[in-house]
């Protein structure tokens, strides 16, 4: 008798949701790829927050200077160590 207590309706269960994707609509069925218009209006907003970048600029022109110092060294050393005129 336990048997019979046993989920048996799962097989029942499985048909149905193989009904349920020819039902849907031919627009759901189509891939997300086919709907590019939610994409677009995301670039509009955007462009309103670049004008608030430019403020911060201004005050980091004064560390730029020191990164700049570092790279000049490294340039002649490989410059002389290629140049035949050293040897």
């Amino acid at each position: 008798m336990p048997r019979q207590q046993l989920p048996r309706p799962s097989p029942q269960q499985a048909p149905p949701p193989r009904q349920r994707p020819p039902r849907l609509s031919p627009q759901e069925a189509l891939p997300p790829r086919q709907r590019p218009p939610r994409p677009a209006p995301q670039q509009p907003p955007l462009p309103p927050l670049a004008p608030r970048a430019p403020p911060l600029p201004t005050p980091l022109p004064l560390h730029p200077p020191p990164p700049l110092l570092l790279e000049p060294p490294e340039l002649p050393l490989s410059r002389g160590a290629r140049s035949p005129s050293r040897q």
